[in-house]
């Protein structure tokens, strides 16, 4: 579903273990009023310094969304929650947040 993305920190391709454990929480924090519920999804990345998770998605006319888990173990009845931001390809998620991301990780708070 993803195409192959060379992760920069904060972000980091998730280990199997991982993915299921951020499918399952996705699954019980997404109402089915939300705009992933219907969509094939796959979790592909995490950021490592907050709940942020990158997930690709099928069908759609975007590829990929970055969203915010709540890791409140339970279904949310906001369908705003867990927020969540489209990104058409991961070429633009990358340009967008990935980089920018990585950048003010590596500069760092106090510069």
């Amino acid at each position: 579903m993803t195409t192959r993305i060379e992760f920069k920190a904060p972000w980091a391709a998730v280990t199997p273990e991982e993915q299921e454990r951020f499918e399952a929480e996705l699954a019980r924090e997404v109402c089915l009023l939300h705009h992933l519920a219907s969509l094939d999804r796959e979790v592909v990345a995490r950021r490592t310094d907050t709940n942020d998770i990158l997930v690709a998605i099928n069908p759609h006319l975007c590829e990929c969304a970055q969203v915010r888990l709540t890791w409140s173990g339970k279904t949310e009845m906001n369908p705003e929650v867990p927020k969540m931001e489209l990104e058409a390809t991961f070429q633009d998620w990358i340009q967008n947040r990935m980089l920018p991301d990585h950048e003010a990780h590596r500069i760092g708070p106090n510069e």
